[in-house]
């Protein structure tokens, strides 16, 4: 993990689809879907992932000021002014990712903190497509199609609206924010290629957000997106093409550029090269980097390395650190799952203020409508949820409760379709596990996971 560093402004983010988990209340069934400590294993079953060096934290104990605007409210911080059509708690966790993020813009771009005229940055954040749209028109803008965010050098405003997961809406948000941050603080108008400012807004606004502290350009446990799959799986980077300007880069493909020169052996040449460009000049890659030709294989072999290690199954999972995430699956039963085959997993809940929840593991997994579960309760009942066309619970019994303010889970697997799952140091010998995956489970429970590992 770690922090990054023509003007392409527009971002394209279509509003990310999500299907419905089981709803354990009815028996339903899906509707369909696509497809504090470190992990024992943050590997993707071939090759361990590449984190590159370690990210700087940049934290905020700001509290924003929130005033009622129009739809919406106006949330302001030192350097910042959002105008969200959204909630006072959300534009204020907005507002605050912001801030944060401005002091990681800063060590990145090597500039201050930009203030227009003086004044805070804006940024407009939307609740839908069509008030984005409305809101872009009334600044004289046309709004691009089939995106969710865009930055105009006019108005030195960022727009964005909701996607549909939380952590892809901080994406965006940081996303914009570096465009933003990029062209007022470091760029002379010119004009860059592609892939080099959507690089770094892609590279960059892969973030952990604990509410405090944010490190930007870092490899997500998960997230519904999951770009670096999406490289991998359109093939070889073409960088002679892209550099060259005679191939167009896709998003992966720049941010596989960005990530690969920004975490290895390049990166000091890289940077000479990036300093270059923002200061209105034309550098040549091949004698301040490296001949683009001779990147596309090892960017090729570097893929597998890249990637996300979990994926969640629906889109209630929010990305926060390396062995970190939250639910938020209020009702309905939902999961993520550790991509490769492993034969121990583990995490933790931090208990919810609430004090009620349902969680625990994966420990078989078809496809989303066919896969088994094992939970706790927080009345300290432990059972199965079984997907097979329907959803069935069964009892296995009572395990302790949490002693403290964390309740601790593991899974072993045992071979022959069994796994022994523990919950606060009591095992249960659960058959069925075939085909047998792990990862995340919660029931109508918000709250967040800690440790998550595995081997």
């Amino acid at each position: 993990m770690r922090h990054v560093g023509v003007l392409a402004i527009v971002v394209s983010c279509v509003a990310c689809s999500s299907s419905d988990p089981v709803n354990p209340t009815d028996g339903g069934t899906t509707d369909g879907s696509p497809d504090g400590d470190a992990p024992l294993d943050a590997g993707d079953g071939e090759a361990a992932v590449d984190a590159g060096p370690p990210a700087p934290s940049f934290c905020t104990a700001e509290t924003p000021t929130v005033v009622t605007t129009g739809s919406g409210v106006t949330a302001t911080t030192t350097h910042y002014a959002l105008y969200a059509e959204t909630t006072a708690a959300e534009a204020t966790e907005l507002a605050r990712l912001l801030e944060a993020s401005s002091a990681a813009f800063a060590s990145w771009f090597e500039r201050p903190v930009p203030a227009p005229s003086g004044q805070r940055m804006k940024v407009n954040f939307y609740k839908d497509l069509t008030s984005w749209t409305a809101g872009l028109a009334a600044d004289g803008i046309s709004a691009p199609s089939d995106a969710g965010g865009y930055f105009d050098p006019g108005t030195k405003t960022a727009y964005l609206y909701r996607q549909g997961n939380p952590y892809y809406t901080h994406v965006l948000l940081v996303h914009e924010a570096t465009h933003q941050f990029h062209h007022l603080a470091r760029l002379q108008g010119q004009v860059l290629p592609f892939w080099y400012m959507e690089g770094h807004a892609e590279y960059l606004s892969r973030h952990d957000w604990d509410g405090q502290c944010v490190r930007l350009g870092v490899t997500s446990l998960l997230s519904w997106e999951d770009l670096p799959a999406k490289a991998a799986a359109a093939g070889p980077v073409d960088v002679a093409g892209i550099v060259n300007g005679s191939v167009t880069a896709t998003r992966g493909a720049a941010w596989a550029i960005f990530r690969y020169l920004d975490t290895g052996a390049l990166r000091a040449s890289f940077k000479t090269y990036r300093d270059a460009m923002d200061a209105n000049g034309a550098p040549s890659f091949t004698t301040t980097v490296a001949d683009p030709a001779s990147l596309s294989a090892p960017i090729t072999t570097w893929f597998p390395s890249a990637q996300e290690p979990m994926k969640p199954v629906f889109t209630q999972w929010i990305h926060v650190g390396l062995a970190s995430v939250d639910v938020d699956t209020p009702v309905y039963f939902s999961f993520a799952l550790v991509k490769s085959s492993v034969t121990h997993f583990e995490a933790k809940l931090e208990v919810p203020a609430s004090g009620t929840w349902t969680v625990g593991a994966i420990v078989a997994y078809t496809d989303d409508k066919n896969y088994l579960g094992v939970v706790q309760a927080s009345d300290g009942m432990v059972k199965t949820f079984t997907a097979a066309g329907t959803a069935i619970w069964a009892d296995l019994g009572a395990a302790p409760l949490p002693g403290g303010s964390v309740e601790a889970f593991a899974v072993d697997f045992a071979g022959g379709g069994m796994a022994n799952v523990t919950f606060n140091g009591k095992t249960f010998a659960v058959p069925g596990a075939t085909p047998a995956r792990a990862g995340l489970a919660a029931s109508d429970t918000t709250g967040r996971f800690v440790g998550v590992g595995w081997k």
